[in-house]
């Protein structure tokens, strides 16, 4: 696959650091973003929102929504079985619990870790658990993206490989993520900066830290406004892209917030006239 490389835009003026609320489209070196007010889903900002992207881990959004919800009671022991936990086999693994066919492991553990970890095997896991199967949990996500208003995405599994067939927009990405967001148990696990599972019949216990490093207080690029979010290690001229991110009103402080990893860069913008509860970004 051929990504297009992330340039600034030969029309950017200088880019105000002092300043953060007054930053511009061009200025964006992302190719494509978008950035809405969580209630209402007011657009703030948007450069090639309806460009196509591919969601890599952020696909998990769905996987752990659809999974919070399917059921009431969340501690209950599920089973992993060989064909979940065949993704480990794959030279594309970079995220894994090291599931094994057979073991035994709580179904809430389970979220936590595929949320938190970025577990693709977890991914796997809550699909059988749900659906039967992963095909039938696919069809679930494109269902539940369809009714969201999602009109660009289209879901090949649940753990986000990459597939030519797996695709979503920043825009229908924000509209999953507000939708996760109005979920008390989906903000509860994606705001852990991490997470511990008891040993099972198969592993010994696991500590599992969250891999978004804006959410982990150990970590140079921690930010205590930030409630949530989710960064995948994947092909650009950067090391991490910033994918979605989400302020509480409770810890906005100043009326922007600049965040800068290497040649990604992405502020909230708060401006006059959108009443403002949380902001969710997608680059």
């Amino acid at each position: 696959t051929v990504y297009p490389e992330a340039t600034l835009s030969p029309n950017a003026s200088p880019y105000d650091a002092e300043h953060p609320e007054n930053l511009e489209v061009d200025q964006l070196y992302a190719w494509s973003a978008i950035l809405i007010e969580a209630g209402k889903g007011t657009v703030i900002m948007e450069k090639g929102a309806d460009d196509m992207r591919y969601p890599a881990s952020t696909t998990k959004i769905m996987t752990c929504l659809l999974g919070l919800v399917a059921f009431d009671d969340l501690d209950f022991e599920v089973t992993c079985s060989a064909t979940a936990v065949s993704v480990n086999n794959t030279e594309e693994n970079i995220s894994s619990l090291d599931l094994q066919p057979g073991e035994v492991i709580n179904y809430r553990d389970l979220l936590y870790a595929t949320m938190v970890y970025s577990a693709n095997d977890g991914a796997n896991v809550i699909a059988e658990t749900v659906a039967g199967s992963i095909d039938q949990f696919v069809y679930m996500m494109n269902e539940a993206a369809w009714n969201m208003g999602c009109t660009g995405t289209h879901f090949a599994n649940p753990h986000g490989y990459h597939d030519e067939e797996h695709y979503t927009t920043p825009h229908d990405m924000a509209l999953i993520a507000q939708a996760a967001s109005q979920n008390e148990k989906v903000n509860k696990i994606w705001g852990s900066s991490d997470h511990s599972i008891p040993a099972t019949n198969k592993h010994e216990a696991r500590l599992l830290n969250h891999s978004d490093k804006m959410l982990r207080p150990t970590t140079s690029f921690y930010d205590e406004r930030i409630k949530g979010g989710n960064t995948e290690e994947f092909l650009l001229n950067v090391d991490e892209a910033v994918f979605v991110l989400f302020r509480d009103r409770d810890r906005l402080g100043d009326p922007g917030v600049h965040l800068e990893e290497h040649d990604a860069v992405f502020s909230a913008v708060v401006i006059e006239g959108v009443e403002v509860d949380e902001l969710i970004g997608v680059i």
